[in-house]
């Protein structure tokens, strides 16, 4: 837990990465410490820094975070069919929050 609780320390400076994978990359690491239930002192903390992302002008990331979001606060579990699942409303979402500057 110590080792990931460091990490957590330097995965918060790549939001601020010139690369876009190392932001991706950043984001999906907060996701699955959310999915693994993971408690840790600043995690709230990080991922409010992450969820600022949303008002960056570049799409991918835009719309890495909205995926993001959906994953860590909408967690479907595995007893809802994949079949009520609508890509749509997630695009719909992602478009509605996502707005062109």
């Amino acid at each position: 837990m110590d080792l990931i609780e460091q990490a957590n320390r330097h995965v918060v400076n790549l939001f601020n990465s010139p690369t876009l994978a190392d932001c991706k990359q950043a984001v999906d690491f907060f996701v699955n410490l959310r999915h693994y239930r993971l408690v840790l002192p600043n995690i709230e903390q990080s991922l409010r820094l992450m969820f600022s992302l949303i008002w960056s002008v570049d799409k991918s990331i835009c719309e890495a975070i909205t995926q993001a979001f959906v994953k860590i606060y909408f967690d479907v579990g595995p007893t809802i069919p994949a079949a009520y699942l609508n890509k749509k409303k997630t695009e719909d979402l992602h478009s509605f929050i996502c707005f062109p500057l």
